[in-house]
């Protein structure tokens, strides 16, 4: 087997691992930007409505969370999946595509706010966050490698 396809499976397997293990951590970010923010809206709330409000934002939040972890660990478990040989539609590639621009746009407002919430704050939620966005891009490179060298060993076949 060619060695770039192997380093091109080898790199799938742990961008689909990294895609995975830093799902939740955009869950965490999510779930700490929502309480910061209801920590200033406190305070304008009239007390009959904070229990309301807290209930309608947890579950906004826990769907969000939930909806984004689904996602992640979709796209890294079929990214494994295909990095080992496996068959892997391209659906995976589709949702890889749309969070890496959800990722970027991520990553526009935290340089947008940086140093709203102290330097070191900001630094280590960047890193974190173009880590992120990193590991998607070498999700998609690896993928079409993959994709492309079994389309040439195909043809190839055929001939």
């Amino acid at each position: 087997m060619d060695r770039k396809l192997l380093k091109s499976q080898n790199d799938l397997v742990i961008s689909g691992m990294g895609v995975i293990i830093l799902a939740v951590w955009t869950v965490v970010k999510a779930a700490m930007y929502a309480v910061l923010r209801l920590r200033e809206l406190w305070g304008t709330l009239e007390a009959d409505y904070r229990g309301i409000v807290i209930a309608v934002s947890a579950g906004v939040i826990a769907l969000i969370g939930a909806v984004s972890l689904l996602l992640r660990i979709t796209i890294g478990r079929s990214a494994i999946r295909e990095g080992k040989g496996g068959k892997s539609g391209k659906l995976y590639i589709v949702l890889a595509w749309i969070i890496l621009v959800l990722d970027g746009l991520g990553v526009l407002i935290d340089l947008l706010s940086f140093g709203s919430n102290g330097i070191l704050d900001s630094v280590a939620v960047l890193a974190v966050d173009v880590t992120s966005a990193a590991t998607l891009i070498n999700l998609l490179v690896s993928a079409k490698r993959i994709r492309n060298s079994a389309g040439k060993a195909g043809e190839t076949v055929c001939s």
